[in-house]
């Protein structure tokens, strides 16, 4: 694969993001996350923080207009918790302000009430719970013939 700036990089002349020059008016966003594996969020009390000073406002999943789903092949991704976090580090609001001082200080008085659910770690265990994400999906191409000890083979099905 061929480097289009590979010319640039080696006389030091490459421009990386840090090097523009910020625009007049850029807000910054912080993405705030959850501390815990497994919990449903009892409460979430942004105001403290949506009154700090430079904070321009505060997003969740209601301020999603459509559907709260980042998902890129199937849909089990939701872009921020809604009653539920299901992994450390998923991301609860997102923080938009005029600096990222006035973010990281923000973040500081979000208070989140978690009631902390039981962390399943394997996939089988999950499936015996009921505790799946999102259902199963099963694939069928062809009925399955045994060839050898641990061969399985998939033949074309045969019209009816």
């Amino acid at each position: 694969m061929i480097n289009i700036d590979a010319h640039n990089h080696v006389r030091g002349k490459s421009i990386y993001l840090d090097d523009i020059q910020e625009l007049q008016g850029t807000l910054y966003a912080l993405p705030f996350d959850a501390t815990v594996a497994h919990a449903k969020i009892k409460s979430l009390n942004l105001e403290a923080a949506l009154h700090r000073k430079g904070i321009v406002t505060i997003l969740t999943a209601k301020d999603i207009p459509g559907e709260n789903q980042i998902g890129g092949i199937l849909p089990d991704e939701p872009l921020f918790a809604d009653g539920e976090v299901h992994f450390r580090g998923q991301v609860i609001a997102l923080i938009i302000g005029t600096s990222e001082h006035h973010c990281r200080q923000a973040a500081k008085l979000i208070e989140v009430v978690y009631e902390e659910l039981p962390v399943i770690t394997d996939a089988r265990e999950a499936q015996k719970q009921d505790k799946l994400i999102i259902p199963p999906e099963v694939s069928s191409w062809g009925i399955p013939q045994k060839h050898g000890r641990n061969v399985t083979i998939f033949l074309k099905e045969e019209p009816m």
